[in-house]
Parts: structure tokens; sequence; C-alpha cells
């Protein structure tokens, strides 16, 4: 009988049950759960190679990338023993872009409709500064919200955790007011009054 002096490792195929998160940004940190982990040696974001670290036969912790655009994307790892990738894609997303507000008028309490790029995950939305609840959305594309009752001429502010954009300013149409009545001399038993609005 001969024995080696090498000891022969199996790699087992490896196998990703989860994600610790379904959307996310550059930066972020995702934990990928299931089994056979140890021996990894690639871990990728669709096309993409991001770094990786072990924390167990079961956990990886992977960066998501910095890509150029928002979309769906296939995580994916590899080992000797084999490659697999996670049942559900993970969604990658930018920040806003290219916002356009219609009408580019408006009074306040009316609605204002807004298109751009990326309009995907929105957590504010600001006119003239002030923040306003999203009334209906597509996602992506185009947002719907009022013009609150205290607006003046100013940008809309579009942003999600990647970032901001800003709209051209909107013009905030107000409703004139009498401010006062100025009486003019006139000959007797007429009276001419100037009103000034604003």
């Amino acid at each position: 009988i001969a024995t080696s002096t090498d000891s022969l490792k199996i790699v087992l195929p490896p196998a990703v049950a989860n994600l610790s998160a379904r959307e996310g940004i550059a930066g972020d940190k995702i934990i990928l759960t299931g089994m056979n982990l140890r021996d990894v040696t690639n871990v990728q974001f669709g096309s993409t190679v991001v770094p990786f670290r072990m924390l167990s036969d079961t956990q990886l912790e992977a960066t998501v990338p910095t890509l150029a655009s928002s979309g769906a994307l296939t995580v994916a790892v590899s080992s000797a023993g084999g490659n697999a990738s996670a049942s559900d894609q993970f969604f990658y997303y930018v920040a806003p872009s290219a916002i356009v507000v219609s009408p580019a008028r408006q009074v306040p309490l009316q609605p204002i409709t807004i298109t751009g790029q990326n309009l995907y995950r929105i957590t504010e939305v600001r006119v003239s500064g002030i923040t306003v609840p999203v009334t209906s959305r597509v996602e992506g594309s185009q947002l719907l919200v009022s013009v609150p009752a205290a607006a003046v001429n100013g940008p809309v502010t579009v942003t999600n955790r990647a970032g901001t954009a800003t709209s051209a300013p909107l013009v905030v149409i107000q409703k004139p007011v009498v401010t006062s009545i100025l009486q003019r001399p006139a000959p007797a038993n007429v009276l001419l009054y100037k009103v000034i609005f604003c």
C-alpha cells in the first residue's frame, strides 16, 4: 500500500438559496446564503465581478458594483466545484435624472406630472422646497404630485437612495390679491380709485 503525502480536497458544488436584499445601489453590502460557499472564488452581479468576503460555509458578503444603468441582475457564484445562481434577481438602480415637469406653469393644489429617467424607489419629492406625497406613479419613468398651497416659483427635486435630480423652475401661478385702494383727487362729486394687485 502506498499513501500520497498530499491530501485530496473534495470541493462540492455551491448553491445560493437567497439574498439578504433583492434591490440596492452601488456600495451596498449583500449577504448571500446557501451551501458549500467556503471555496467560492468568484461572485458576479450580472456580468460584473464584485469584491466579496467569506463569512462561513453558508454565507458570503458581496459589495454591489457601480453600474451604468438600472436593471435586474442575476447574482452568481463559482468555485472549483461548479457554478450557482440565486433564484431571485437583484434589482440595481441609479440616481434619477433628466427631470421634466408638466405643465411648467401651474396653480397651487393642482397636479403636475414629473417624467425622467431612473425614477425608481423614489423616497422624496419636493416642490419649491416643500415635501409632497406621490399620488400615483409609473415606476421608473413618471410621478404625479400636487403643487402645495404654499408653493412659490422654484425647482422640483426627486430623490432616491442613489441621489437627487432637479428640474427647471416650476412657475407657480398665484391668485391676484388686492393689497390697497388709493383714492385720487377728482372734481367734486366724482370719486376715482386706483386698485393695486399683486
